[in-house]
């Protein structure tokens, strides 16, 4: 396992204007998102088994999501690769859960099972390490 290239993940929140969270690889966003610590991390180069995952933008309210999907056609922009993740379960791993709120429509990834606030969970998108592995 020494040869790994591990990408950690933020997670960001904001309670203004609205309480909600993003996901990032950047370790200093600024905008008024506060950094809660690394929530997962993913692989920087492809292991096997594991997909490509993207990062989509959208610039009001400024934005991230994460997803398998390598097109989207909701006006978010692809921004290109950010890790490899795997798309079933597997040892040393959790799900990051695929969420989506109908008014205005958009998506929402998260560690956590139940978000609430109106965000619907669709279920497990993909599977992410939870901690850095072994050497």
């Amino acid at each position: 396992m020494t040869n790994l290239v591990i990408t950690p993940v933020y997670e960001y929140y904001s309670d203004s204007p609205v309480w909600r969270y993003q996901y990032s690889k950047d370790p200093d966003i600024q905008d008024g998102w506060k950094r809660s610590g690394i929530s997962f991390f993913g692989y920087g180069i492809k292991q096997p088994g594991t997909v490509p995952v993207y990062r989509y933008a959208a610039d009001y309210p400024w934005r991230y999501y994460y997803s398998t999907r390598s097109t989207n056609d909701d006006g978010w922009r692809n921004e290109g690769f950010a890790f490899f993740a795997y798309p079933s379960l597997k040892p040393s791993t959790i799900p990051v859960y695929q969420y989506f709120a109908l008014e205005p429509q958009r998506y929402q990834y998260s560690i956590r099972s139940d978000i609430a606030d109106g965000w619907t969970n669709e279920g497990p998108a993909f599977y992410v390490l939870d901690a850095l592995p072994e050497a």
